[in-house]
């Protein structure tokens, strides 16, 4: 009788200890599962980083290419969507390689995982495949074909997912024939200030806005208020000739003369509202020869398309802009463009006529009686001193 009962307690602990033991790979089993239905996501965002690096890689080489010869757009052409996407595709794959050292590479986008590892199969390896259509410029897919990780415990192989990781193409601008950063004389991202003797503009202008607590003292006087920055114009007389002048803020005229465009080319003003602002003893007044559109009608923009397209643009000049390395032309024995070019992250100051592109993030001072040509752009404002021609011209703008 005793024999029957010691007999059934070890049954039952066997019993026990095999449900122990099954209950801990159920639980293993479901953790590597969970695991591995998150890999896939996972490691195809760490893949897609690594490409998009190679990406604005290649897309700052090309650009740097036609900066050396006096290239003249702020981001490649449509015309060179062919070449950048071929260029692309050679990069990737030859920083992926074949075999061995795509097995490698792609090893070092599996993410760690707490109190187990992942491990990428390399039989068979995987591979890159590409439909690239030529012909439209466009990137249809790519993806890693084969790809399988196994979801290892102690050393042992738990469970498997096998897939192909299909990676979404680079988010790349090209610039297109709407918009041509050539035409433009002045872009101020946070406004645009001019006084003094009289001054001639030529081309395209675009003025952004900045906070009130970025105000400067000697814009006081300028009587901005609330959006400041836009376009202020103080006791001078001016002459702006050009198809189009956009701000996200006002046009300021106080104590001023100011001509927008002329009869042969009429120009287009977009702006919050034009404000005219008595300054005695001077006259304030403008002549307009063309369209004022003012967001702040009721019927607001009657061409808002073309409005909307110029702040986008813009949108992407700022990110440009920050990512820009200072470089100045006059200082490297290497440049072979015939125009100047600065780039730099601080206030730049002209005090000599300048035949070229600025392009800082910080501000822009023209000093009195100096004249340029091309295109100054300011991460922050422009200040036009006066006596000064500043005049369009695509052929030497080299960004």
């Amino acid at each position: 009788m005793i024999s029957i009962t010691v007999l059934a307690v070890v049954l039952v602990c066997i019993q026990m200890v095999d449900i122990t033991r099954m209950l801990a790979e159920q639980k293993r089993d479901d953790a590597a599962g969970r695991t591995l239905d998150d890999v896939e996501q996972d490691m195809s965002a760490r893949v897609k980083e690594v490409c998009d690096r190679i990406a604005e890689d290649v897309y700052q080489t090309m650009l740097s290419e036609e900066n050396r010869t006096g290239g003249n757009s702020g981001m490649l052409a449509n015309e060179d969507r062919n070449e950048y996407y071929i260029k692309y595709i050679d990069a990737v794959k030859e920083y992926f390689g074949e075999d061995s050292l795509m097995v490698s590479k792609l090893r070092e986008c599996i993410p760690e995982v707490e109190d187990a590892e992942l491990k990428l199969g390399d039989a068979p390896s995987p591979s890159l495949y590409v439909d690239y259509d030529e012909k439209e410029g466009k990137l249809n897919k790519y993806e890693f074909r084969d790809v399988v990780v196994w979801y290892m415990k102690n050393g042992e192989a738990i469970q498997k997912v096998a897939y192909d990781m299909v990676i979404e193409p680079p988010d790349i601008e090209f610039s297109s024939a709407a918009f041509n950063i050539g035409d433009y004389s002045m872009i101020g991202m946070k406004g645009i200030y001019i006084t003094g003797q009289t001054s001639t503009i030529v081309g395209n202008v675009y003025a952004g806005t900045h906070e009130y607590e970025e105000g400067r003292e000697e814009e006081y006087a300028y009587g901005e208020k609330d959006p400041y920055g836009g376009i202020n114009i103080l006791t001078t007389q001016l002459g702006l000739y050009a198809g189009s002048v956009v701000t996200t803020g006002d046009i300021n005229i106080k104590g001023a003369f100011v001509i927008l465009g002329d009869e042969d080319e009429e120009i287009s003003v977009y702006a919050n509202t034009l404000n005219e602002i008595e300054h005695f003893p001077d006259n304030t007044e403008y002549t307009l020869n063309g369209n004022l559109f003012l967001q702040s009608d009721t019927t607001g923009f009657t061409d808002s398309e073309y409005y909307d397209g110029v702040i986008r643009e813009m949108g992407k000049q700022t990110v440009r802009l920050k990512a820009a390395e200072a470089y100045v032309s006059d200082e490297d024995e290497t440049y072979t463009g015939e125009y100047s070019r600065i780039i730099s992250g601080e206030d730049v100051v002209l005090d000599s006529d300048f035949t070229g592109t600025v392009m800082t993030s910080g501000s822009i001072v023209v000093e009195e009686g100096v004249n340029v040509e091309g295109l100054l752009m300011a991460g922050g404002r422009i200040y036009v001193r006066g006596n000064n021609n500043i005049v369009a011209n695509e052929e030497v703008v080299n960004l």
